[in-house]
Parts: structure tokens; sequence; C-alpha cells
């Protein structure tokens, strides 16, 4: 009787790799930093990414986040000064349209426009757009208030205006230096975000290479935690 073939080996297990990756860029890179000095101790790296440039990677993928989240978290009060700046003008703008029906009478809405107001949906208004609003109020409004004997008053003059003005304008150029800076920072970390996310997909596979019995035991000891980011 022929000897019994021995039985295939067991196929091991299949690696998902994306399950150890953190979701959230920030997690990912400190992740990658948290691989770092196990790499070093254990004399195992990338050839594409060696130990030096990982960890410099990872690092300046880290400080550029912090950095990106800062402009993020300063976005929102942002808009809450301009918002503030526009609806406090608008019993100012009640009291403007007031003084100018009186002063001109029957002709008064030909100088709307001079005042920098525009027609939306059949009434005056101040324009929508910060930017146009303050360019309006820098250039028209306030010098017209000057030209045609309104400036001293109390309810619609200079000194009503023109803290309004200050207020929307410089949070109007806070917010836009805001989303430049956070637009630059995308610009920068995301093609750095896809090379830390190849690399910690990597790594994984590396672990298993190198610790065929225990890899995910071995991932655990660099502070990975599956799924759990």
């Amino acid at each position: 009787m022929s000897p019994q073939p021995a039985p295939a080996p067991t196929p091991a297990a299949e690696v998902n790799a994306v399950g150890w990756v953190a979701p959230p860029e920030a997690g990912r890179a400190q992740q990658l930093l948290d691989a770092h000095p196990h790499l070093v101790a254990d004399n195992l790296e990338l050839r594409w990414l060696p130990n030096p440039a990982l960890h410099t990677t990872a690092a300046a993928q880290r400080t550029a986040l912090s950095g990106k989240s800062t402009l993020a978290s300063q976005r929102p009060a942002l808009t809450q000064n301009m918002r503030a700046a526009v609806v406090a003008m608008r019993q100012p703008l009640s009291e403007l349209r007031g003084v100018i029906k009186k002063k001109f009478k029957d002709n008064f809405a030909a100088y709307y426009p001079q005042f920098g107001l525009v027609l939306s949906a059949g009434d005056w208004k101040l324009p929508v757009d910060h930017d146009v609003l303050v360019e309006n109020l820098r250039t028209k409004l306030l010098p017209k208030l000057v030209e045609h004997g309104f400036a001293q008053d109390p309810d619609t003059g200079t000194a009503v205006w023109q803290p309004l003005l200050d207020q929307l304008a410089t949070a109007n150029t806070d917010a836009a230096g805001t989303d430049a800076g956070r637009s630059q920072a995308k610009i920068s970390t995301d093609p750095q975000d896809a090379l830390i996310e190849k690399a910690l997909r990597a790594l994984v596979h590396l672990a298993q290479a190198q610790f065929p019995d225990n890899w995910a035991d071995v991932l655990r000891g660099w502070g990975w935690r599956k799924s759990s980011f």
C-alpha cells in the first residue's frame, strides 16, 4: 500500500494592510513615527524609504498637519467676525437710506449706487460679496458721506461706518490668508500623506515577511492597533 501524501500546508492568512493603517492624516504620520524606533532596533527598513528619510517625512508631515489644523480652527471665528460686522450694518444702512431720501427727495434712488448700494430683488442693499462690500464702503460710501454732508450724523456717519469697515476688512483679509494657507498646506500634505500610507502598508507586509508567526503582535508592539484609529 502506497504511503499517503503529506497534507498540504495551511496557507498563510492574507494580510489586510488597510486595516492596520490609521484613517486620519495625523494618525498615519504618528503611526509611521511610532514604527521608526522599532525598525531601527530590529535593523529593518524599506529600501525605497530608508529609516532616516522615513522619520524626516513623518515628522515634517505631523508638523504641517498641525499648522493646517490651526488654520482650520481659526476660520469659524473669522467668519463670525465678518457676519457680525454685516449684521451691525443693518441699522446704519436703514438710517442712511432715510437721510438720502430726505435730502434728495424724489430723485433719491439715483444716489444709492454712489454710496455703494446695489439693487437686489427689487431693493437697494449692500453687496453680499465681502470683497465687493469692503471696496464699496471704502471707495464709495465713506467718501460720499463726507461729500453730501452726512459724515457727522450720529446714526450713519463716518464714526459709525469706519469701525464696521475696519472690522469687516480685517476679518476678510485674515480669512483670505487662512484659506490661502490651508490651500498651500493641502498641496504639500496630500502627496506626503499618500507616501506615508504607502509606507505603512509596506511595513505591514515587511513585518509579515520577517515575523511570519507573530507579525500581528509585532505591529502591536510598534504601537499599532488594527482598525482602531
